[in-house]
């Protein structure tokens, strides 16, 4: 959902941080705690960008490793 909601692009500002919020609602809604997107540093954040590309192509291994990384503790 997060990497899909990236890639339709829907406001003119604010994207990222709207994909996040969800990512984080759905997250607590499971049970689990707030994902740790403060994690991603700039060596990471192009394997983010790649990760969220890739889910065009409807592979979704990157981001699930992406997730697991900034999973909560």
């Amino acid at each position: 959902m997060h990497a899909e909601l990236l890639l339709i692009h829907p406001f003119r500002e604010g994207n990222g941080r709207t994909a996040r919020i969800l990512a984080n609602l759905m997250s607590r809604k499971a049970g689990y705690g707030s994902l740790k997107f403060e994690k991603i540093r700039n060596n990471e954040f192009e394997d983010y960008i790649l990760a969220v590309q890739a889910t065009a192509n409807n592979e979704y291994n990157l981001m699930e490793k992406f997730i697991t990384f900034i999973f909560p503790d």
